[in-house]
């Protein structure tokens, strides 16, 4: 929705972190009024329609969508290989370790993808969960998509699959922005 051909390379590179962190970030807010699994079901038509009256509204300003032209095939490249790099080490240590106190996460992701937001703590039912939880609202929000058929410890993997290759291209196109690749 923000393409336009004279954006810079390196504003291309950070709307990744910065769409990760508002599709998290309205989720959430939506978790204050149902099941974060509902939140996640019912956020994407949400964002499907924001983003249509976004362009609506840059078409009737005359604005028109097109690729930055700084997104040439070796940018592109930068990006997709670094983002390929980054979850191909994620996938190494996430299938072959239960690293990232996965162990303490599992029984988490399944008990708040049924809670609305604040979400209580699974381990200590009578204080809230307050902190540390969005990596595991992100595996929930996977396990809401698949379903339900996606087991905890790999809805896990999964979010940090995905989150080190988002990683990895905004990484990648901001290095190749700066002319390092």
């Amino acid at each position: 929705a923000r393409a336009r051909s004279d954006r810079p390379l390196w504003q291309l590179a950070l709307d990744i972190p910065t769409a990760v962190a508002a599709d998290l970030l309205g989720v959430l807010l939506l978790a204050r009024a149902m099941p974060l699994e509902l939140a996640a079901l019912v956020s994407r038509p949400l964002e499907i329609l924001a983003a249509a009256g976004w362009l609506a509204r840059r078409r009737a300003r005359g604005e028109r969508w097109a690729l930055p032209r700084a997104l040439g095939p070796r940018a592109a490249l930068a990006g997709l290989a670094a983002a390929a790099a980054c979850a191909g080490v994620s996938l190494l240590l996430s299938r072959k370790h239960h690293i990232w106190d996965r162990f303490w996460h599992i029984s988490l992701v399944p008990a708040i993808r049924a809670q609305q937001l604040p979400f209580a703590n699974v381990y200590e039912p009578s204080h809230p969960l307050s902190y540390h939880y969005t990596g595991d609202g992100l595996a929930a929000m996977l396990q809401a998509f698949s379903g339900g058929s996606l087991h905890s410890s790999h809805a896990l993997s999964l979010a940090h699959d995905l989150m080190f290759g988002l990683s990895g291209a905004a990484v990648g196109l901001l290095l190749s922005s700066w002319g390092a690749l």
